[in-house]
This record gives C-alpha cells, structure tokens and sequence, in this order.
C-alpha cells in the first residue's frame, strides 16, 4: 500500500506547491511529496521524494503500484497462484466477464459463460477440485479418455477443449498461470456437420399440423421470420415496447456481444403479433412478475420441449430444433438471392464466415434447379440425345 507524505521546506520560498491537508482543514504550501510504496508479494519497498503537485505524484504512484504488481506477478506467480483449485479458477474468470459483460462490445454473453463453466465442470468431475498446478498433458489425457468411456461425442469433446483452451489463456493473461496445458493438445477430427434446413415441403408439413390458430403458430412464424435464436424471444428479453406497431419494427435486445438489432416487421408478421396481443397474457403460477410486459412469457427449455412434442414429431419431421428454424430462416435468403453479409448482419453474427459455415445449406429444390438447367445446357433433352 502507497503512503503519500507533504514535505514543507524550512527554505519558504521553496514551497510552490498547494496542498489541502485534511487534518489542518486548510490549505498549505509544499515543496513535493515523499512516496512510500510497498509490494505485499514481493516485499520490496521504494521510497523517494518527488518535486510535483499532488495531482502529479498520485497518478504516478498509481501507475507505480501498477507495474510493480505487474512485474512482481510475472516473475514470483508460478509459485503462489498455481495453487489455486479449479472451482476458484472458474469463479474468478466468470466475475471478471461478468463486470466486462456491463461495457459495449466487451465480455460473454451469460449463455457463453455458462458454457465455459460446464466444460471446467467436466475436468473438476474427474476426479476431485484439483489445483491449478496438478494439470498437465498427461492428466488432460485421462481426462479426455474418460469422456470417451462415458461417450461423449467428438464434437462435445472439441467444445470443452476450445473452452478450456480459452479459460487458460486468459488465466495467463490475468497473471494466474505462466503456461497453458491445453495449449498442445490437438481437437479430435470430426464429421462436417450437416446443416438441418426445412424444405418447402417440410413447412408445409409444419402449417397442416400448426394452424394460424395453434397455440404455437405466432411462434414458428416469429422464428422463421427474424431469424432470432430460441432466447431472443422469449422471457425476459422480448417485450412488447420492443414491438412498435407504428413504425413497423420489432427490436432484438441482449442479442450476444450485447447487440440490438432493429428489424422490419413484415405485413404477415405485424398480423400475427397484433392477434397475438389482443389475446389475454398467461399468467405462470410459477413465476412473479407481470407476465403481460412480454411477447412470449416462457422459457427457452419449455419452448423447445413443446415444439417438439406438438409440432415437430406430429409433423413428422424427425430429429429437428427450435435452431434448425434460425438455419433455415438464412438458408432460404440464400436461396432467393440475398448477400450472406446482409443475413450475417440480421443474424447478429460476429462474422460472415460464421454465417457460410454453420447456417447455410443448399436447399435440395435449388440443387434439383441448378442440375436441370445443367441438363439443358448440355443438350441431355434433345431428341436427338434421346434417340
């Protein structure tokens, strides 16, 4: 802690410099301040007397204090703070994004957060809340053979370890730990996944089964026509003020990274919502609060419970999500012409390549045109072919 002391010279003339001393309640003259400034990990100590006002000398002392803890960390941390366990770890990143999460363009969303707590949940399940320093190649090792034995889907496994990887570094940055041990450890091969589009066919399928008068009509419509991901539409983040009727917007708060994005109310979906309005909020007995302020008051997990059970497997579409919904919402775009720049924008994604690869598929009607007009093009419809 940094001590900051007035110097009043015996020479008056010296003392250029105006201070307010809190105990004298006046102001006096100094000719500097004499700075004390101690480093509780290293023990050091520095000491000197500085000619400047008081302005001056706090903000150096601050920047002192700083760099000293800084340099202090980096070189004696490897043998304090390895010693943190695992669950410290975790809560020490999640408050840290938590109060970035506050600034715009800063942070993780909480869903993301969540995400990195599971996967560290997963290693602190392996055996026990180890610290920090037992974790090395050969325990990431064991860990991930167990994952295997337990089944665990390549994919799921590569999540945790880009999750992981993540968590390590920043605990490098935040002067936790000087090495990642995740660092060298090589994601699994996976299966390109196949991005889950609904057909033409499909929707169809969707609207005999979900009539404009079904419970859940106003929200397959809502998710086909935003693009919104499940939450986006749901309890607590959608309210009614965010739908303005006379401007024809609808407004997607909290989106991740903190984005909003205003999007046109289409003609059908103005309709639906207007309807929807009209009818008489549900009230939850389960919940507080005023469930009237909000579109669509439930949650994300009885939502997608719901579709599947009433829409989805009636329909007879197979394995299918709520977020197969948002894919499909881009690739139809796609398939009527639009720039995946102008749907990466209205998806509220980081960037386009996230867009190309995890939400577009070509539409098999679109193939099926493609390859006809091929044939035509090369003749394959002659008569002369033919025969």
């Amino acid at each position: 802690m940094a001590k900051i002391k007035p110097v009043i010279s015996k020479v008056s003339k010296r003392n250029i410099y105006d201070y307010f001393d809190s105990t004298l309640n006046t102001n006096i003259k100094v000719c500097g301040f004499d700075i004390d400034v101690y480093d509780n990990i290293s023990k050091d100590r520095i000491r000197k007397r500085i000619q400047a006002d008081f302005k001056t000398v706090s903000i150096y002392v601050e920047k002192l204090e700083k760099d000293i803890t800084d340099i202090s960390l980096k070189l004696n941390y490897n043998h304090i703070l390895p010693h943190m366990t695992l669950s410290t770890f975790l809560e020490k990143f999640k408050s840290e994004k938590s109060k970035e999460s506050d600034r715009v363009g800063k942070g993780l969303a909480k869903e993301t957060i969540n995400r990195y707590k599971t996967s560290v949940n997963s290693l602190i399940n392996f055996k026990e809340d180890v610290q920090l320093s037992s974790i090395n190649e050969n325990y990431i090792e064991s860990w991930i053979s167990s994952l295997k034995i337990k089944k665990l889907s390549v994919n799921t496994i590569n999540s945790y370890l880009k999750h992981l990887k993540s968590i390590f570094n920043w605990g490098i940055k935040s002067h936790i730990i000087n090495v990642n041990p995740f660092a060298e450890i090589p994601a699994f091969k996976s299966k390109q996944k196949v991005v889950r589009v609904l057909t033409e066919a499909e929707l169809n399928k969707i609207w005999e089964v979900c009539k404009p008068d079904s419970r859940w009509y106003p929200y397959i419509v809502v998710y086909l026509l935003t693009g919104a991901r499940i939450s986006e539409i749901l309890k607590p983040k959608l309210r009614w003020e965010d739908v303005d009727f006379e401007r024809n917007t609808i407004s997607l708060r909290k989106r991740k990274r903190g984005k909003t994005s205003v999007l046109p109310l289409t003609s059908h979906l103005k309709k639906v919502l207007l309807k929807e309005k009209k009818n008489k909020p549900v009230k939850l007995a389960y919940k507080y609060g005023d469930d009237g302020d909000y579109v669509f008051p439930f949650s994300t997990s009885y939502v997608s419970r719901r579709l599947k059970k009433e829409v989805f497997k009636p329909a007879g579409l197979g394995k299918i999500t709520v977020h197969d919904l948002r894919r499909s919402f881009a690739s139809h775009l796609t398939y009527l012409g639009f720039e995946v720049f102008d749907i990466s924008q209205i998806m509220a994604h980081s960037k386009t390549e996230v867009t190309q690869t995890h939400y577009l598929s070509q539409l098999p009607t679109k193939s099926r045109k493609m390859l006809e007009e091929l044939e035509k093009h090369l003749g394959f419809v002659s008569e002369k072919v033919l025969s």
